[in-house]
């Protein structure tokens, strides 16, 4: 691909995963942005130690779970089996010293499969995930009737200034296309554009988006130009991108 007339992406997702995609797509041979739209916040957890101590199995659904896991819990926690999303999950609990550790490889709806294949009646779960969530893992494990805490680690909040800094990058940059990480940061951008007072340089960009529920997020318009990942993984974002560009 020619550098100079390269397209020109702009990566939305939160640091640090925005630094890994931005090198993903140079290596590949795009031109990147990177202006974050959400960041994490560390969430206090006040756990019930009680409760902790029978449970048997973790559940997350993301890697930032497990980043702003105190010490002290994941410490308690780390000798017992962990069912993670997908493999970059299962990546940062192996990092965080946990040993049993098995990836669903997917999505949501692969990980209550496994789920449902490994745990018992018997068993005691702990999900770890964010405040900001969808319901699916929560409400199979109602419909398995599982003892279940959840413990909230981190907070997603919107990058300060969004609007500003949009509209100078908007203003500088001419933008072929947007991937977007979560149904979040599309109902942001979505928000951004039905606010902005001019739209034309946002009419031709393309939407790479990890799951059908960030695409669905986007103003109606736009979905159209949208495309979904096979897998909501990094390495499938930068497929599709590559795939597309390539066709």
């Amino acid at each position: 691909m020619n550098k100079a007339n390269a397209p020109t992406i702009l990566v939305t997702r939160p640091e640090p995963g925005a630094s890994v995609t931005a090198e993903k797509l140079k290596a590949a041979g795009f031109n990147v942005v990177i202006q974050p739209f959400t960041q994490m916040v560390a969430k206090p957890v006040v756990a019930d130690h009680a409760k902790l101590r029978g449970v048997t199995a973790i559940i997350v659904t993301s890697a930032n779970a497990l980043r702003y896991l105190s010490n002290d819990i994941a410490a308690e926690l780390s000798g017992l089996r962990v069912f993670t999303v997908g493999d970059a999950t299962q990546q940062e609990a192996l990092r965080q010293g946990f040993k049993n550790v098995r990836s669903a490889d997917g999505d949501a709806q692969n990980l209550i499969s496994l789920l449902r294949r490994e745990l018992t009646a018997t068993d005691r779960v702990v999900y770890l995930c964010g405040a900001i969530r969808t319901p699916d893992i929560e409400e199979e494990l109602e419909r398995l009737k599982l003892d279940f805490t959840v413990l909230e680690t981190y907070h997603t909040d919107k990058i300060s200034q969004l609007t500003d800094k949009l509209n100078a990058l908007f203003l500088e940059t001419n933008i072929d296309a947007i991937c977007f990480y979560s149904s979040v940061s599309a109902q942001l951008y979505a928000g951004y554009v039905e606010a902005a007072v001019d739209q034309s340089k946002m009419l031709n960009i393309k939407y790479f988006c990890i799951s059908e529920r960030a695409k669905l997020s986007l103003p109606e318009p736009f979905r159209g130009r949208a495309y979904i990942c096979e897998k909501p993984k990094d390495d499938a974002m930068i497929d599709l991108i590559v795939k597309h560009y390539n066709a």
